[in-house]
């Protein structure tokens, strides 16, 4: 039996009927386990897609409320994954099929009601998507089925926010010739291309991207004890190193991470819904009037990174107050909130606070800390809190 050219197969079927392949593939999914439990159904492929995802997650600067669009998702799994980590998830396919079952599987979780994921159907051609609205985009194990890989770059050019960028989880500049992929491909008609890096390289930066990263860390190698000591302190043999090379070749045999960045605009935001450039310098005097503590908080912001206003959104920052007992142990974490101001604080900003807050017992401790909320605390080496006793 001869090999199926994917070439000649792309070649055959215009967009249209590529989609309607593709949502036939998923036609009947939901009677399938595999789907219901992906990426858990055998120990060697979530292995592999969960080092795959790691690996992409990694790089991809994710924080609270980035707008991700998350391609070709199928059963959705991933874009579960990218809303636990608070992302606004678009799960994109050009399966209905798929987009459906996706939606039934996650409609399941507990946590639905916190995730924020919305699914939309692509027509292969033009996503449903604004214009530079899209702080990242995920391709994880689905570019190469798509049947014009330059086109769907442009969109995603498209979409992208200047700044914005694309993780790549795919196989290699073979995958059409493998048993599995010429089983697909004879048996349904849907695509199983090679995704060669240099091609889309050249595709890519013709239509803007200004960077492609490829992460060089696909798979784990197992050695002895001593091997590892050798190669971790540099004092390894030749063999034993062409050894780790020849490992590291194979692993890369059919597996590429890679990510296409473009231009105009910080990779990373530059405000408080992220830990980047998060520092502040603080100051505190108060005194105890009867049920009362009455003070005065100086905050500086001395990091690079913009304060959003005071509130409750994510990203909102705060002047965070904790309670802790006479022997350090903590009571109540969200003691109290103290708000800074309805306007957004900038890099260099001060900004003098006079509040008043419930006295607790006498001895106990105040610990006085800026917050951006729903995404972390400031609390480093760089920025400590203040800590005051509680006077009788």
């Amino acid at each position: 039996m001869s090999s199926i050219d994917v070439r000649e197969l792309i070649a055959r079927y215009d967009h249209a009927e590529h989609v309607a392949k593709a949502d036939a593939y998923f036609e009947k999914a939901a009677e399938n386990p595999y789907y219901w439990r992906k990426p858990f159904f055998t120990g060697s492929e979530a292995g592999a897609l969960l080092r795959g995802f790691a690996e992409v997650v990694a790089s991809l600067d994710l924080y609270p409320g980035a707008t991700l669009l998350d391609f070709g998702v199928g059963s959705c799994w991933s874009s579960r994954m990218f809303a636990y980590m608070g992302c606004r998830v678009t799960a994109v396919d050009v399966s209905v099929n798929a987009l459906r079952l996706g939606e039934t599987i996650i409609a399941g979780d507990p946590l639905r009601h916190a995730l924020d994921i919305r699914f939309l159907a692509y027509d292969g051609v033009r996503l449903p998507v604004a214009d530079g609205s899209i702080d990242r985009i995920v391709c994880f194990d689905c570019f190469h089925h798509v049947p014009d890989q330059r086109a769907t770059l442009a969109e995603f050019h498209r979409i992208l926010r200047p700044g914005g960028f694309i993780g790549f989880s795919e196989p290699g500049p073979r995958h059409s010739l493998n048993e599995q992929s010429q089983f697909e491909m004879r048996s349904y008609g849907v695509i199983e291309n090679d995704i060669d890096v240099s091609e889309i390289w050249r595709q890519a930066s013709e239509i803007g991207f200004s960077e492609l990263a490829l992460s060089h860390a696909v798979a784990p190698q197992l050695v002895s004890l001593e091997t590892f000591d050798q190669l971790t302190t540099g004092n390894v043999e030749a063999a034993q190193a062409k050894a780790v090379i020849d490992g590291d070749a194979a692993n890369h045999e059919n597996a590429r991470i890679f990510f296409l960045y473009k231009p105009g605009g910080p990779r990373k935001p530059s405000d408080s819904r992220s830990t980047y450039g998060l520092s502040h310098a603080l100051s505190l005097s108060f005194e105890r009037e009867g049920d009362i503590l009455a003070g005065r908080l100086t905050v500086e912001n001395n990091g690079s990174a913009a304060w959003l206003p005071s509130g409750w959104a994510v990203g909102s920052v705060n002047v965070g107050v904790q309670l802790f007992g006479a022997g350090g142990e903590l009571i109540k974490l969200d003691y109290a909130r103290i708000f800074i101001g309805d306007d957004v604080m900038g890099p260099g900003e001060k900004r003098e606070l006079p509040f008043t807050l419930a006295a607790p017992a006498g001895g106990t401790q105040l610990v006085f800390n800026m917050v951006a909320e729903a995404v972390a605390w400031f609390d480093t080496p760089d920025c400590p809190p203040i800590r005051i006793r509680t006077p009788d």
